[in-house]
């Protein structure tokens, strides 16, 4: 029988993160067991850092590498001007933790169009044996843009055009040569349709594009901007909007 009179080494035995003795470890002889001194690591965000066009009404979730409990301080969400929308205490009833995964519930839906951030407080969470997450403390970690809001056309029966909207043009590089100005207009806020030349849209280069309603469906959202392609192949691009195709018929009139 194996005991710890059985070995004169300088082994220091039951302490957490030295040698042990346990017959259903290493047969019995002595064996080092680490101590676990480093605390929850984040492996994912929702949003994620960086995401565009997030959803209003969207919670803000993290995904540790292990099992968490509550600890104690805040969660905050900004604004990217550094307002303060609301501190959540963690162990209030809109921070809840399922598993490895927080989930923070907003009392209220974010507003269109605008950049956020979160931080979270140090020892806010804590691993089975009291490790503490240690937060995050910054304005680049955790940030999103939420969605645009769209504008609701609806043109006069049988006028041309029925409604300007006004769409900011991209920053042209000085350093390169432009090949041309264009137009990109998608369902799909990742805007992976063609861009069009404003020269091959009848629209010389006034800074505007004329759409058929008929063309499109009704309900739908449709995302635009304008974009500049240069002779290197390389492109720049303005900023997102949106629009939703309404009831009536005619044309529309976007651009400056």
């Amino acid at each position: 029988m194996k005991d710890q009179s059985t070995f004169s080494a300088n082994w220091t035995f039951g302490q957490d993160g030295n040698w042990t003795m346990d017959p259903k470890l290493n047969e019995g002889y002595p064996a080092h067991q680490w101590a676990d001194k480093s605390g929850p690591s984040v492996k994912s965000l929702s949003p994620e850092n960086g995401s565009e066009n997030v959803e209003l009404d969207t919670d803000l979730v993290v995904t540790f590498d292990e099992m968490l409990i509550k600890g104690s301080g805040n969660i905050t969400l900004y604004k990217s001007d550094n307002t303060k929308i609301k501190d959540f205490d963690v162990n209030s009833d809109k921070v809840t933790i399922s598993g490895n995964q927080v989930t923070i519930n907003p009392s209220s839906d974010l507003e269109y169009e605008t950049n956020y951030y979160v931080k979270i407080d140090a020892g806010c969470f804590k691993d089975a044996i009291g490790n503490n997450y240690s937060g995050i403390n910054d304005n680049t970690t955790w940030n999103f843009l939420s969605k645009f809001e769209p504008i609701s056309f609806k043109p006069a029966d049988g006028t041309a055009p029925a409604d300007i909207r006004f769409v900011a043009a991209p920053m042209i590089d000085a350093n390169k040569t432009v090949n041309f100005i264009g137009f990109q207009l998608a369902s799909n806020y990742e805007m992976t349709q063609n861009i069009i030349n404003l020269k091959d849209n009848d629209a010389e280069e006034r800074g505007y594009i004329l759409l058929n309603w008929n063309d499109y469906i009704c309900g739908q959202m449709y995302y635009y901007r304008y974009a500049v392609r240069y002779t290197d192949g390389t492109e720049d691009y303005g900023p997102v909007s949106a629009f939703i195709r309404n009831e009536g018929t005619g044309v529309i009139k976007i651009g400056e």
